[in-house]
């Protein structure tokens, strides 16, 4: 390839699709014209090559390469993204001009709808596979074309393909819609990454638009209008302003038209539909749910480049989803997963708020027993915030023929049923610590694979109800836990094994039923000691969303630590209960707040999903959670207790409804989706380390009380609150 041309844009690289002709050849000249290393793409390899030495020759810049591949045909797609790769070591500006417009329904060779294929999946595609190149050059760029269409266009889930109705015109509006709601989803999942991304409607001009085969209308309208529309130049303009300008530097996520931001299309912005285009396109673009390596004829990429090379195994490197995952889940498979969660966090919850604390305190009495649960108590906790990231990288790169999931399901079963065995026949506090490492390391290996569930299985536009429904298993799994130990009340060892029983039963129901993901053996992910380093770490400079969540997480989680770890001692000290009462009056607290939460939660979830909005949902749970900790603060008798539960459970309810949806949204990609809920299950599982052992000297300074405890408590629940309103990705 010739030396990089002078000129403003000389050492950047850009790839402009669709470049042989009109719009897309104008835009090549004047990227080209610049000095900018130019790409172009085209169907025939001697057309490309000639334009391509045509637009050379135009601009001045030797620098203009071409790519021919036929943007309808996946295969041909992955080709032209492994041979960019191989020669370029940059990518600075994606343009996505392609397209096209049929009168007459034609079939690609993938078995798709051709106006949808080429306008927008290979764009959709196209993006994913260059996306780690696009992100290692940043600040980087991408340009999508779409039209003014759009403006007419709707989405139908139900006829995408234009299988029972087709309509040229109807068809190339939904595409164009489909550009702008895919810029708009990109720009959000992007936020952090110095990559950019806009779209934009070049106005009519005098190309071969629809050449190809134009219905007798368009023939009439473009004869007619042809000395009334703009040139290509024109028509490239506001491509080149986009791509170029350093006044849009830093811009995403936004529509223009004359080189100015303008709104678009209502349908557009709709947040939700966005996510289910987003998981349909990915199911589409993957549709064989096998890996695919994009050939290259070097083989010897930069680091970033190999990194798009790896993803491409696997699929787009775009966040791609598992093609089930682009479906509805249905309610046989909702309640399965809801009794299998539920029964995760029993096997967590039913030792935290009795049976551990007891055990304690029948080993070192009520004066020392505080000391001792918070040993105990924080070194599992930190044990946690280890072994759940860990065995969730673990299960990212299961390849067994059992599947990603459920090997880890069984194992952390048995394994952590055994840790509270040896908890409840400990005859010492290091034996019950170690009993409860165990237990904590092999649970949360379970808790990883069954969070993991969620992304793997539930296409966005069903994350929030599925959120919700699995936001009552905490609550009722709390009630449950504290049902079967009163049960048991006298019988330490079986109020210790019951809740592991009942819970076995479901969670291998749900292990032998899972439809679980698979990976191949020869796309398993290296392992190295970087590799193992990034297990527990997620960069907050590049995803400042996804840390922003985790504070908040981390605060709320906090106050809920407070709460449950020292509610026994509470009940005690301030409230003045007999020890004997203690598990019926925990079974009661519990209930009246888990009755709120299952209502709260339930209709939570389903107006985040109605409204397409997370944060305000958020924001308004922590603050009352936060006021119902400072109610319980107060409170001089079991009745005040019981009213304070009863309205953290709203706030609780509608807090775990949306926070784990919220959540979801914001993940850095779907290649590591268990690793990544792993770091942030950190939010979840610190807490519960440091909140037992910072909360003597709480005690210490506030003369003994478990008011002011609880006072800190509702304090850490409005920071969360707080924390939550710098996230961008999501409303």
């Amino acid at each position: 390839m010739a030396e990089d041309s002078p000129g403003p844009l000389a050492g950047t690289a850009t790839l402009v699709t669709g470049g042989t002709g009109g719009i897309g050849r104008a835009t090549a000249v004047g990227l080209a014209a610049l000095g900018a290393r130019v790409a172009i793409t085209g169907r025939d390899t001697a057309r490309t090559q000639a334009v391509a030495a045509a637009i050379a020759r135009e601009s001045g810049n030797p620098c203009v390469d071409a790519f021919a591949a036929d943007m309808s045909c996946q295969a041909e797609v992955r080709r032209l993204a492994a041979a960019v790769l191989d020669a370029y070591p940059r990518l600075d500006v994606l343009v996505n001009n392609v397209g096209g417009f049929w009168a007459s329904r034609h079939v690609t060779a993938d078995g798709l709808e051709r106006t949808f294929a080429v306008n927008h999946l290979a764009g959709f595609l196209l993006t994913s596979l260059l996306l780690d190149l696009l992100k290692a050059s940043a600040p980087a760029r991408i340009v999508t074309v779409s039209s003014s269409s759009q403006a007419t266009g709707k989405l139908d889930f139900t006829d995408l393909q234009g299988e029972r109705h087709y309509s040229g015109q109807q068809a190339y509006s939904q595409s164009k819609l489909a550009n702008v709601m895919f810029t708009y989803e990109l720009a959000r999942r992007l936020g952090g990454t110095g990559v950019t991304a806009t779209v934009l409607h070049p106005g009519v001009g005098r190309t071969a638009f629809a050449a190809e085969d134009p219905s007798p209308l368009a023939k009439v309208m473009i004869t007619v209008s042809r000395p009334f529309l703009k040139t290509p130049a024109q028509g490239a303009a506001t491509s080149i302003y986009l791509a170029t300008a350093s006044e849009v530097e830093g811009v995403t996520g936004q529509y223009f038209a004359h080189r100015r931001p303008t709104t678009s299309s209502k349908a557009s912005y709709d947040t939700t539909a966005a996510a289910r285009l987003w998981d349909t396109s990915a199911r589409l673009v993957c549709a064989d749910e096998q890996t695919r390596a994009v050939d290259s004829a070097a083989g010897r990429l930069g680091d970033a480049r190999r990194g798009v090379r790896d993803r491409n195994a696997a699929g787009p490197a775009l966040e791609q989803v598992p093609s089930g995952a682009a479906r509805r889940v249905g309610w046989g498979f909702i309640s399965l997963y809801t009794l299998a969660f539920m029964s995760t966090s029993l096997l967590f919850l039913a030792p935290l708020l009795v049976t551990l604390a007891l055990k304690v305190d029948s080993l070192v009495g009520i004066g020392r027993a505080p000391g001792s649960l918070a040993l105990v108590a924080s070194t599992g906790a930190l044990l946690a915030m280890v072994a759940n990231p860990f065995f969730g990288k673990l299960s990212d790169r299961t390849a067994s023929p059992l599947g990603m999931r459920r090997p880890w399901m069984i194992i952390g079963l048995a394994g952590g049923s055994l840790g509270i065995l040896i908890v409840a026949l400990a005859p010492s506090i290091p034996v019950v610590l170690a009993g409860w490492c165990v237990a904590q390391l092999f649970f949360n290996a379970l808790l990883a694979a069954m969070v993991a569930v969620l992304p793997d299985q539930v296409p966005s536009v069903q994350r929030g109800r599925v959120s919700g429904v699995l936001g009552v298993c905490m609550p009722v799994g709390s009630v449950c836990g504290t049902f079967v130990v009163k049960l048991f009340t006298g019988h330490l060892l079986a109020m210790f094994l019951g809740p592991c029983a009942i819970s076995g039963i479901f969670i291998l129901l749900f292990a032998v039923r899972l439809n679980d993901r698979r990976l191949a053996k020869a796309d398993k992910p290296a392992w190295s000691l970087r590799e193992f380093a990034s297990t527990f770490y997620v960069s907050p400079r590049k995803n400042p969303d996804f840390a922003w969540a985790f504070a908040s997480r981390f605060m709320f989680v906090m106050a809920y630590a407070f709460l449950v770890t020292y509610q026994a001692y509470y009940l005690l000290d301030k409230i003045g209960s007999a020890k004997a009462a203690v598990p019926q009056q925990i079974f009661l607290g519990t209930l009246a707040q888990s009755a709120v939460i299952v209502a709260a939660s339930l209709i939570g979830g389903r107006l985040s999903d109605r409204t397409g909005r997370r944060k305000i949902f958020v924001l308004t749970a922590s603050i009352v959670y936060g006021l119902a900790l400072f109610m319980i603060a107060v409170a001089s008798d079991f009745n005040g207790f019981l009213v304070g539960m009863a309205i953290s459970g709203l706030g609780f309810g509608v807090y775990l409804a949306v926070d784990l949806a919220l959540v979801v949204d914001v993940l850095p990609g779907k290649r590591d989706t268990a690793k990544d809920l792993g770091v942030f299950n950190i939010a979840g599982a610190l807490p519960f380390s440091i909140a037992p052992a910072i909360a003597p000297a709480i005690l210490a300074i506030g003369g003994g009380s478990y008011g002011v405890l609880y006072t800190v408590a509702g304090l850490c629940a409005i920071t969360g609150a707080a924390a939550i309103l710098p996230v961008r990705r999501v409303r």
